[in-house]
């Protein structure tokens, strides 16, 4: 499953923050100045200036640290090890303050596992419900798609299959518009309704979204 690799700039920036001051101790200064080394704000990018200050931060228990943190373990950043163990442990601390994106991320690893981490799709269903309650398109889309894999055993998890996608898809999100479409012209988890699935495949199709277009162009639209 796609895992999103970039956090929203925390909303409050001190532009001013002084890199050769003290070292700052508060998670929140320290996690300022990580962006400053991540990013080059002033001062020439630091890619392990930034993880230490980071993962000192996080050690503090701020989410947004917590989330970049797990980053270079997640991606092996930096001359760090990919460990998804430790990144999924930090994911997690954000996670559990209800960080969306760590709790994105979070089911990812879990649902792919590796790296010596377990395998554990279930866990990452209830992550990345965590996240979708809260408006986040990926964890909508990503608990349409693990319930459209258990509709082919179990029709009946179709109509969540269509829930979820039908929550992304409001949010303009064009894959998920696109099997909006497929779900209505097969009657999955609703209804056959050709109207509805012409519907979405336009709304799909006018991003861009190629199978859509083909869609209508076999359909006559």
């Amino acid at each position: 499953m796609k895992k999103v690799f970039a956090l929203a700039i925390f909303s409050i920036l001190f532009a001013c923050f002084p890199v050769n001051a003290a070292e700052p101790v508060d998670p929140v200064d320290q996690f300022l100045l990580a962006q400053k080394y991540k990013k080059g704000d002033g001062i020439p990018v630091d890619m392990n200036k930034a993880f230490y200050w980071y993962e000192k931060s996080a050690k503090q228990g701020f989410p947004p640290a917590q989330f970049e943190t797990a980053l270079f373990f997640d991606l092996g950043k930096a001359g760090v090890k990919k460990d998804y163990v430790t990144a999924a442990y930090w994911y997690g601390q954000a996670a559990a303050q209800g960080e969306v994106n760590s709790q994105y991320n979070l089911g990812g690893l879990l649902w792919e596992g590796g790296f010596g981490l377990e395998r554990d799709m279930e866990k990452a269903m209830d992550w990345w419900f965590l996240a979708a309650v809260q408006g986040h398109v990926g964890s909508q889309h990503n608990l349409g798609y693990a319930y459209a894999q258990r509709g082919k055993q179990d029709p009946e998890q179709f109509k969540k299959a269509y829930y979820w996608y039908h929550q992304a898809a409001d949010q303009g999100a064009p894959k998920d518009q696109w099997h909006l479409g497929v779900f209505c012209e097969n009657g999955l988890g609703v209804e056959k309704d050709l109207r509805s699935a012409i519907y979405w495949y336009r709304k799909a199709a006018a991003q861009g979204h190629a199978d859509a277009r083909e869609r209508l162009k076999k359909l006559g639209y």
